[in-house]
């Protein structure tokens, strides 16, 4: 399909049509992208293969072609199950998370400087560091205030988990 046909497909039936094909696009800057068609609108397209998602902006479309898929691996339903198999991976990841993550995490949302030194947490902006295990005794500093003020929250948030 040339590029003025792709622009006549002007419906948002026309193209979701096409929703879930396996193409092959060339771009006018001779870039070839394989994929299924994730999404696609007036402005964009994006294409999908196991790895990857591509986004082409439609002005930039010189061709694209349908292909056969060949490989059942490639249909949409089992691209879009990877992605959600990889997404429930990730919240049970999240969810699964060491108690020292999560203290680092939840200081994150309290000071915006929050880092890991080796296994440090530091926080820079008030001089403070925790040391493995990550309990109130562990933490350290010049600014006492500081340290006091991160006792209490490092023992409150081990109380809550």
């Amino acid at each position: 399909m040339s590029k003025q046909q792709w622009t006549l497909l002007t419906t948002d039936t026309q193209k979701l049509q096409l929703f879930g094909m396996q193409v092959k696009v060339t771009t006018n800057y001779g870039d070839v992208f394989q994929g299924l068609i994730y999404y696609c609108d007036e402005s964009i397209i994006i294409l999908k293969n196991e790895e990857d998602f591509f986004l082409i902006n439609q002005q930039s479309i010189q061709d694209l072609q349908t292909i056969d898929i060949q490989d059942p691996k490639q249909t949409l339903s089992n691209l879009l199950a990877i992605d959600l198999a990889a997404m429930a991976q990730e919240m049970i990841k999240k969810e699964m998370k060491e108690p020292h993550q999560q203290l680092f995490d939840h200081l994150q949302k309290l000071y915006r400087d929050v880092d890991w030194k080796d296994q440090e947490i530091i926080i820079p902006s008030i001089s403070i560091r925790i040391s493995p295990p990550y309990k109130s005794d562990n933490i350290s500093g010049e600014n006492k205030l500081g340290v006091e003020r991160l006792r209490k929250i490092v023992d409150k948030y081990a109380k809550n988990f």
